[in-house]
């Protein structure tokens, strides 16, 4: 049975959720939320029990209306997180396993995996759809399912090629920052 807690947690986190995804208004920092999402998914493993509508089986929010919606070909879900050399080498272990279990049913041997380490960036995850070489649209993450399409946004980013040597369908998910730096220069600038 879920506890007091993880009702209020559950409550908690699906308001600031709509603040931040769909209103664009955040009320606690990213840290703060993560401690607490963290937080419920600990009392759910520990319960064995998750809420209808917990937030630990969503992706972002919902499309906001003044953008048009845009269903993706293929979900883009949010990636896991690791805090600890624990979870790091958790993960790993788990890849190593996948790419030994993918050798032995397709019988070919893969290249060791490389890595890069950087700091966490926060970006917004977007999807660009190549169809016959050119860009046909571009969108958010939304709930994972259905995004805003923002191609015309999009479009203004000098390095998101607007033609490709690929001739079908081609979907690229990624994420799009902004440093402070040129953040804080565009905002001097720009027309408020």
């Amino acid at each position: 049975m879920a506890s007091s807690r993880q009702e209020e947690l559950t409550r908690l986190l699906n308001q600031y959720a709509i603040l931040y995804y769909e209103q664009d208004n955040p009320a606690i920092s990213d840290a703060e939320y993560d401690a607490l999402y963290d937080e419920l998914r600990a009392l759910e493993e520990q319960s064995g029990q998750v809420l209808p509508d917990s937030p630990t089986h969503r992706v972002g929010g919902a499309p906001l209306e003044a953008f048009l919606p845009h269903t993706h070909l293929h979900p883009l879900w949010s990636l896991d997180k690791a805090q600890s050399i624990g979870q790091v080498a958790d993960w790993l272990g788990r890849l190593e396993r996948g790419l030994r279990d993918a050798q032995g049913r397709l019988g070919r041997s893969f290249a060791a995996p490389t890595f890069a380490i950087e700091e966490k960036m926060d970006g917004l995850s977007i999807c660009l759809t190549y169809e016959g070489g050119q860009l046909v649209c571009a969108a958010t993450r939304g709930n994972g399912r259905v995004g805003e399409d923002i191609t015309q946004q999009v479009k203004t980013i000098r390095t998101v090629p607007l033609a490709i040597a690929f001739d079908g369908l081609l979907e690229v998910q990624g994420e799009a920052y902004l440093r402070k730096s040129v953040l804080e220069r565009y905002n001097k600038t720009a027309a408020v």
